[in-house]
């Protein structure tokens, strides 16, 4: 399984889109994410593993009470296995943003 199945799966259930970067449908709710990879463990000069620093981004309306969703995916990224997120509010004046900040160990490299 790719990090990006593993986010989208551990996301889900929740019955909103959850893409890679930029979501550009129509939809309210919805969770967005990016990675970057750090090489974390080497063999033979190249590395085996990855460490995966990973920022998912919860968007809803203002209206939406984001308190209980907050907590479900927390728990949702750390039993798919991702360390327990740390969150951080980025909202504005139009729209709810949740960065939830965690990692994970990759394989290896993914586009």
């Amino acid at each position: 399984m790719t990090l990006n199945q593993k986010i989208i799966a551990a996301l889900s259930g929740f019955g909103n889109p959850v893409v890679p970067k930029l979501y550009t449908g129509k939809e309210r709710v919805y969770y967005t994410f990016n990675y970057t990879l750090r090489p974390f463990q080497f063999a033979d000069n190249y590395p085996v593993w990855y460490k995966a620093l990973v920022q998912v981004h919860f968007f809803c309306p203002l209206t939406f009470d984001s308190v209980a969703r907050q907590t479900e995916t927390a728990q949702a990224l750390a039993g798919a296995g991702f360390t327990w997120p740390e969150v951080i509010d980025v909202s504005d004046k139009e729209i709810q943003h949740l960065v939830f900040e965690c990692e994970t160990i990759a394989e290896r490299m993914e586009s």
